[in-house]
């Protein structure tokens, strides 16, 4: 139903497609945050959002979602009656945005992926090293339902810093059991 363009800076902005033609056409948000690239949202500009991937989510009649890192800044922040954890979920019908993961000593997230296609309501997160925050250098899923549940895959020990090439990457299985990702195993090693 909807095209999402990323413009440069993280700034999507969604699009009604239309089906005979295929013409897009600005999806008016209703209930958006401001988006913090100072698109309009009645132009179809969302909340920004970095690296993200979108997913149908079944808590919500299989709405059409786009989760990614907060990119605007508020991590930590009331906006809008929520605290915004560094995980957001906007719903492509209307931007109404969704924090989900508490950004009480959170380590920030860079990478998710929503192909696990045969797992709904869940996305797979990849954190950067951060230590001594919750989820340093991990590999999580996260539920779609707000309730901030999460569950813990793996130790990434990929030190990324200047190698785009090192970046986890993770992406789940469709089943979302087995998740696979890049690593140069040099993190916490001792002699590498």
């Amino acid at each position: 139903k909807y095209v999402v363009v990323k413009y440069d800076g993280e700034h999507p902005r969604v699009f009604d497609i239309q089906p005979k033609s295929l013409a897009l056409t600005p999806r008016p948000m209703t209930a958006a945050l401001p988006p913090c690239s100072g698109g309009d949202p009645a132009q179809g500009y969302i909340y920004d959002l970095g690296h993200p991937d979108m997913a149908l989510n079944p808590f919500d009649n299989d709405e059409d979602v786009i989760v990614g890192q907060e990119h605007c800044r508020y991590r930590g922040s009331w906006v809008g009656g929520q605290l915004m954890g560094g995980l957001i979920m906007v719903r492509l019908r209307d931007g109404a945005v969704t924090s989900l993961t508490d950004p009480t000593n959170e380590a920030y997230p860079h990478f998710i992926s929503a192909r696990n296609l045969d797992r709904p309501g869940w996305v797979y997160v990849d954190y950067t090293p951060e230590p001594g925050k919750r989820f340093s250098d991990e590999i999580v899923a996260v539920k779609l339902d707000g309730s901030q549940a999460v569950q813990r895959f793996a130790r990434k020990h990929t030190a990324s810093t200047g190698c785009y090439r090192c970046e986890s990457h993770a992406v789940p299985s469709r089943d979302g059991r087995r998740v696979i990702w890049a690593s140069n195993w040099s993190l916490d090693c001792t002699v590498c």
